[in-house]
């Protein structure tokens, strides 16, 4: 579990439920149509501003190769 400062609403903490991509599609699939499957990057918009800060270009360096969300979008069958 980790804490998010977020502006709008404070301190929130976040759960994360790590599993192997095929453990989620696979149970996924079991109940659901999949319709897409997206891996969310950072916007590269921002990469001119991780060059300035060395923290925020290893986060985007980072995230840019191991995304920390999975989005599945599916339909109940």
């Amino acid at each position: 579990m980790e804490i998010w400062n977020k502006k709008e609403s404070g301190p929130v903490e976040v759960t994360f439920y790590r599993r192997p991509l095929q453990e989620i599609l696979n149970v996924t699939a079991a109940q659901f149509t999949i319709d897409r499957v997206v891996e969310p990057q950072p916007d590269p918009a921002y990469k001119d501003k991780s060059e300035s800060m060395d923290w925020y270009a290893r986060w985007f360096e980072r995230l840019s190769t191991q995304p920390h969300f999975l989005i599945v979008k599916a339909q109940k069958e």
